[in-house]
């Protein structure tokens, strides 16, 4: 095989481009990382937050019935 400038060219052209592409990849993997544990922070801080009002709900459920 002869390594002409082309051929050189074209080598190189394919390794650049599959760095950018292993690149793309990585950084859309990170980001779906990221997603995917805001999702479960915002879920845990909504169910807590839920709680918080199930507790108040029942206390004034409560509170309600001592009145009568």
């Amino acid at each position: 095989m002869l390594w002409t400038d082309e051929r050189i060219d074209e080598i190189v052209d394919r390794l650049i481009a599959g760095s950018q592409r292993a690149y793309a990849r990585e950084a859309l993997q990170e980001m779906r990382d990221e997603y995917e544990e805001q999702r479960s922070n915002d879920a845990n801080e909504w169910n807590a937050r839920l709680a918080e009002l199930e507790a108040e709900l029942r206390q004034l459920r409560e509170q309600e019935a001592a009145r009568f």
